[in-house]
């Protein structure tokens, strides 16, 4: 009968180990997620922020045709009676 009950105690010891264990291991798969997440999160942030400071979107063209894109001054131009539209 002694040995049954040191039996039964080791099984539930290995059980109890196994549990804990599985526990860590999904603790520490679910911080690693959260790790990759949260860097591409960062890295989609720090596109948009650098995008936004240069006066581009994502695709990298400017929002508003600057003078070195169009061949022009960036300033409107003023009407006069020959230029004036219609």
């Amino acid at each position: 009968m002694r040995r049954f009950k040191l039996a039964a105690i080791a099984v539930g010891v290995l059980i109890a180990l196994l549990a804990v264990s599985s526990v860590i291991g999904l603790l520490i798969w679910a911080a690693m997620a959260a790790l990759v997440v949260g860097t591409i999160v960062l890295g989609i942030e720090v596109a948009f922020a650098a995008g936004r400071s240069r006066g581009t979107g994502i695709t990298g063209r400017s929002a508003s045709p600057s003078a070195s894109a169009t061949g022009r001054s960036a300033r409107p131009r003023r009407m006069s009676r020959t230029n004036w539209p219609g």
